[in-house]
């Protein structure tokens, strides 16, 4: 396990956000000048947008639709979700968060925001946090509903006055912010090596790795310091279990890397399976059976 200093996320809608200015120095009378503004003081507005979830509203959200011939994951908003606002001109979070007003694809986020802001910066708006931990899963849908499921979108503020903040989706006209899911969601089904008897897992531990064998599954990504740290994903089920949802994010979207899975049951046997050259992206929903051959120690 390793960090690494990592520009991902730099998705289209926010590639924008990270334009850095460069201007001379001036001198120590320049604050004399007809122009120059003081710099803001912290303030608390109103700020009220529409917002959806995704651009696929098939296959990239959390309540599974067995009634087709291909399992699906509806997107949607629920009532009262919450998402929090980084101001990358600023470079900081504001205090505060935005709140979903209904349940449904496209909603109304509405709240008080405090924090400095100008017309013209660029705000990335991210879904249950800005940063993302992937550590701590359990294998459940639910659990990946309530705190796993990280989605960012960019707005970009055009104007500021009377304490309201308005704002347009980053890189286009449109008012609707586009939120963008930073991972994907796999359901393995494990079976032993025969495909004839479940393995119902307490522990399965997922590995990614490159030609050069550096991990490269996201553990934690600090959005302000871009620093993330990679490694295996161990997810625990109580009670144990054949069917194990993960949700796991790599540096960009698509990749291809190199997945080991190692299942441990109830009587301590564990379970190996190996898949070179897997590709998986973001927003994208997986359903996987994976026949493991069992592990012996050496005599």
């Amino acid at each position: 396990m390793k960090k690494i200093l990592s520009n991902i996320y730099t998705w289209a809608a926010l590639c924008m956000m990270e334009t850095v200015t460069f201007t001379a120095c001036s001198s120590d009378d320049g604050n004399d000048r007809d122009d120059w503004v003081p710099p803001l003081e912290p303030q608390t507005y109103h700020m009220t947008i529409q917002a959806t979830k995704g651009e696929d509203a098939t296959t990239r959200a959390l309540t599974l639709d067995e009634s087709g011939t291909k399992n699906t994951l509806n997107a949607t908003w629920a009532t009262g979700e919450k998402v929090y606002v980084y101001n990358t001109d600023k470079h900081a979070t504001l205090d505060g968060y935005l709140e979903a007003k209904s349940d449904g694809t496209t909603v109304t986020l509405d709240g008080n925001l405090t924090g400095t802001v100008d017309s013209g910066d660029l705000l990335v708006i991210g879904f249950p946090q800005v940063n993302q931990v992937y550590t701590g899963q359990d294998g459940t849908l639910a659990t990946i509903a309530s705190t796993y499921d990280y989605a960012l979108g960019g707005a970009e503020v055009t104007d500021v006055s009377s304490g309201t903040i308005t704002a347009k989706n980053s890189g286009d006209a449109g008012t609707t912010i586009q939120f963008k899911n930073q991972q994907f969601i796999v359901r393995f089904k494990l079976l032993n090596n025969a495909g004839t008897s479940p393995i119902n897992a307490m522990s399965l531990i997922i590995e990614a790795k490159d030609a050069s064998s550096d991990d490269r599954l996201i553990q934690t990504f600090d959005y302000i310091s871009k620093a993330t740290t990679c490694g295996p994903i161990t997810i625990t089920s109580s009670p144990a279990t054949n069917v194990i949802y993960a949700v796991l994010s790599t540096n960009v979207s698509p990749t291809t890397y190199n997945y080991t899975l190692t299942a441990t049951d109830g009587n301590g046997d564990t379970y190996t399976y190996t898949k070179t050259g897997a590709t998986f992206e973001w927003g994208k929903y997986y359903e996987i059976t994976v026949k493991m051959p069992q592990q012996f120690p050496d005599s």
